[in-house]
């Protein structure tokens, strides 16, 4: 269980207090997390994050690395696809969750 997060805030629930999020849900924010915290920028977990932030979208090799040593420590989490999104500075990350017994598959949008 983890506290639902939204544009990097907590997500107050009706009575003020933070709201939780299981399941599947709780793992796609962990993988955007992931993916968007830079590597090394949270003192108490230096191995949290990615470094997407030093890439630019010439590199695809290099892009598909990062994402995949980023989430590489969650369980129920194969990357299937990281393609840039034409036209723009965006990165569009395909995964396939599964969490309690139940999966989906998940397409991302990042910006580099």
């Amino acid at each position: 269980m983890d506290l639902m997060l939204r544009d990097g805030d907590l997500l107050p629930g009706a009575d003020g207090q933070p709201l939780t999020v299981t399941g599947l849900a709780e793992l796609r924010q962990r993988v955007m997390i992931r993916l968007c915290s830079r590597r090394s920028g949270f003192v108490p977990y230096p191995e949290l994050g990615s470094e997407l932030y030093r890439m630019n979208r010439a590199d695809q090799e290099r892009i598909r690395a990062a994402v995949e040593e980023a989430l590489c420590p969650l369980t129920g989490v194969t990357v299937l696809s990281v393609e840039p999104v034409p036209g723009a500075s965006g990165l569009e990350v395909r995964v396939e969750l599964e969490a309690d017994g139940v999966s989906e598959t998940a397409g991302l949008l990042l910006t580099l």
